[in-house]
């Protein structure tokens, strides 16, 4: 996985380019925000879950189904058996393809400040322009 700024060494010192990443690494990669923000953070996140899905829906992996379904039904909550799973991977093996895939991200500049509770407590929000012109960009994208 590509990562783009050097990151502490919280993360054992990942430093930028290529970088093959172990399960530890990884989520030590995503929650890291010492040395960046909470939207530098949700990007990595969303980074991280794309390599799992090109990683893990491939084909050839229809044959661990069986086994990843017995490893994580423990806990994993869901209403999907095993034969939903195995009925459903060829659609997932279609959207993996990158050209399907779009993710969007609230940026900064999207919200406000606001009153958020009876005490004075200050929280973000989207502001509502912002939040309709998002709105139409998704569904426009959604239609293409």
């Amino acid at each position: 996985m590509e990562v783009g700024t050097h990151l502490p060494d919280d993360c054992g010192g990942i430093p930028p380019g290529f970088v093959n990443k172990n399960s530890a690494t990884a989520l030590c990669y995503v929650r890291e925000i010492r040395t960046s923000s909470e939207f530098e953070r949700n990007h990595r996140m969303l980074e991280v879950l794309n390599v799992v899905l090109q990683k893990s829906v491939r084909f050839e992996n229809i044959k661990y189904l069986p086994d990843w379904y017995r490893m994580y039904k423990q806990t994993i909550q869901s209403n999907m058996g095993l034969y939903d799973l195995i009925r459903y991977f060829p659609i997932a093996i279609k959207l993996k393809e990158t050209d399907r895939i779009q993710f969007f991200q609230i940026n900064p500049e999207d919200l406000i400040q606001t009153q958020i509770s009876k005490d004075g407590r200050i929280g973000l929000v989207i502001e509502p322009d912002r939040l309709e012109l998002i709105m139409r960009n998704l569904i426009t994208s959604l239609s293409e």
